[in-house]
């Protein structure tokens, strides 16, 4: 009886131990899976990542998952290609380092992540074109090459309705997890002619009417928004180095920093962009805040910091294609960020991310949950 005891009160620790130990790990297949719970989430503060049965995306080419072609052979790739499942937060492709992918550890079930790759389509200023989508790759990436905030409204009308009749998907009452990471392309047209749907105001504005109509088309939601990095720090690590990037010599190849990016051809223009940004970001802030969750709500925003200071890391974390879009590399980095920070209070989420070789993956215990806070 006494052996029996202690062997119990032996087992017991060990749960106690295992459960409030934190564990990173270098693959998400190495975390220890989540017990089943024993009743489902109270509302949306009460939400744990297996909870999540959908996930979705809007945004830019980031989101689109272009330029992560790697250099094979020596040769760099031409081919302008949307590799979509490999894009860091909805990349659905086997073996993919994504937010989607590291869901799927806890949720075999989870809907909605893109595979695959296509040519890419571009938003042109006016709008996205409905026609330009293949639910077949895309899924329920809404993300769209080129896109600014305006234009996140044409990336609602491909997502809503098709979530609605989406195999698999009880659209009422499955949770939601849908990341929106947009403002490149508004912080690179700030100091252009276009400057007017691109200031700190007009954005915001787009970003709340966006996250309004998914508060009140998409039940069971929770939104992350990711906030914007300083595209000035790409191109600070590109001119860097001149024997990776392809020549800046527009005649020559027109996918370059500076094309595709007018603010970046001058350190003041620059400098203005930055301030864009501080601005942008703010503001997504104030949104977040807007909606913050509450007890006994279905819907939340939660705001992620992404401010990630290329300067200090390797050149491969860049596109080979453009030197200005980030690789695969730079992808899977954002995807362990976000990751990381899905389970932080916004008081402990970290703000400036830094080169860590050896950033790891947080195997979520039990008690956590996708912080609201």
């Amino acid at each position: 009886m006494r052996t029996f005891s202690l062997l119990a009160i032996s087992l017991t620790v060990s749960l106690l131990f295992s459960e409030t130990q934190a564990r990173n790990v270098h693959d998400i297949s190495e975390c220890p899976p989540l017990k089943p719970r024993r009743s489902p989430p109270k509302d949306v503060t009460d939400l744990r990542i297996d909870d999540i049965k959908v996930i979705a995306s809007l945004g830019d080419s980031t989101m689109a998952g272009f330029g992560l072609q790697e250099i094979i052979d020596g040769t760099t790739p031409l081919d302008a290609l949307e590799i979509r499942g490999k894009n860091y937060a909805t990349g659905g492709d086997p073996g993919a380092k994504s937010l989607a992918r590291f869901t799927t550890n806890y949720q075999p079930e989870l809907k909605g992540a893109s595979v695959g790759q296509i040519v890419v389509t571009r938003c042109n200023y006016d709008y996205c074109a409905l026609s330009d989508y293949n639910p077949d790759v895309d899924r329920l990436n809404g993300a769209k090459s080129g896109a600014i905030a305006k234009r996140i409204k044409d990336e609602l009308d491909y997502v809503i309705p098709y979530m609605k009749e989406y195999p698999g998907v009880d659209f009422e009452n499955d949770w939601k997890l849908i990341i929106l990471h947009i403002g490149n392309n508004d912080q690179c047209d700030s100091c252009t002619v276009r400057g007017n749907e691109s200031t700190p105001e007009v954005y915001g504005s787009y970003i709340d009417t966006a996250i309004e109509r998914i508060s009140q088309n998409i039940p069971k939601a929770i939104v992350t928004l990711v906030g914007n990095l300083n595209v000035s720090t790409l191109y600070n690590l590109a001119s860097r180095h001149p024997e990776y990037c392809p020549t800046e010599d527009a005649t020559i190849n027109y996918l370059t920093p500076k094309v595709e990016c007018p603010c970046l051809s001058s350190p003041e223009l620059m400098l203005g962009m930055d301030a864009v940004v501080a601005e942008y970001n703010k503001r997504l802030i104030k949104i977040a805040e807007k909606y913050k969750a509450k007890k006994g709500s279905n819907f939340a925003v939660v705001y992620q910091p992404a401010g990630i200071d290329f300067r200090g890391f390797p050149i491969n974390y860049l596109s080979p294609l453009d030197c200005f879009h980030p690789s695969i590399h730079a992808q899977e980095y954002f995807a362990k960020i976000l990751w990381n920070s899905l389970f932080r209070p916004s008081i402990k989420k970290q703000k400036v991310f830094e080169y860590d070789e050896n950033l790891a993956i947080y195997c979520p215990k039990n008690s956590d949950r996708i912080s609201t806070k």
